[in-house]
């Protein structure tokens, strides 16, 4: 009787799992078929406003005309080779094309942050302000500036790792960057560094002075499948 209840639950298990992994998938088929749907009604709406045939389009593309067409009513998605031939040959971005943003944040081109605006946020060691967060680029690019307070890797939260390539400029005092299998390295002001997010890496202050960085980390929308990621500026941890 024991064996029959554990293999009943095990069999209940295992399909709360296979339900949870198609829910996982559908949400990933659904997201591709917006960014996929979206996409074409850009390129149409871009030619049109340059007010191109399909015909020119063609030309400067190296496209048929015929599959531009197919792709701006969404009956095709195009392969990533045509998309190339498609900003190259019209100019677009990609950005424009996959961003998945409110059109009033798409159109937000110019973002100013005056002082004292930028929210604020203190976590494991670090006071950070995040200005900028309302412009149509911060799934890209995702401007910081960082005091550090922690003086050793315990009170920095430890090594982390996360997606995009960081950028780090050292503002005023000295910051030692820890990376995962690297000896450390001293930066002082007026020092800079640029990596690969996916290291595990902190930031601690040395010395006195309070250690101030710009940081910058910027995303490829591309391996992020076109989603913008949720701006680190806005995490609580």
């Amino acid at each position: 009787m024991a064996a029959v209840k554990k293999a009943t639950k095990n069999v209940n298990k295992k399909r709360k799992e296979e339900d949870s992994a198609e829910k996982s998938v559908w949400r990933r088929d659904s997201e591709a078929q917006q960014i996929s749907g979206e996409m074409g009604a850009r390129i149409r709406r871009f030619r049109e406003q340059e007010k191109m045939s399909l015909n020119t389009a063609s030309e400067l593309t190296g496209i048929p005309a015929a599959t531009l067409s197919r792709i701006e009513t969404n009956k095709m998605s195009p392969t990533f080779p045509v998309l190339l031939k498609i900003m190259a040959g019209l100019k677009i971005s990609l950005t424009d094309l996959i961003s998945l943003d409110s059109p009033e944040k798409r159109n937000n081109i110019i973002s100013v942050t005056m002082p004292g605006e930028a929210p604020s946020n203190t976590i494991h060691g670090y006071t950070h302000w995040a200005p900028n967060t309302d412009s149509a680029f911060s799934h890209l690019a995702q401007p910081l500036v960082f005091e550090v307070s922690a003086k050793n890797l315990e009170d920095a939260g430890g090594l982390k790792g996360h997606d995009g390539i960081e950028f780090c400029y050292v503002l005023g005092g000295m910051l030692t960057l820890h990376f995962e299998g690297q000896e450390p390295f001293d930066i002082p002001e007026g020092g800079s560094a640029m990596f690969a997010g996916k290291v595990p890496h902190s930031y601690v202050s040395k010395g006195r002075k309070k250690t101030k960085v710009l940081n910058i980390v910027m995303m490829d929308p591309v391996v992020n499948g076109g989603t913008p990621k949720k701006p680190f500026s806005v995490r609580k941890s």
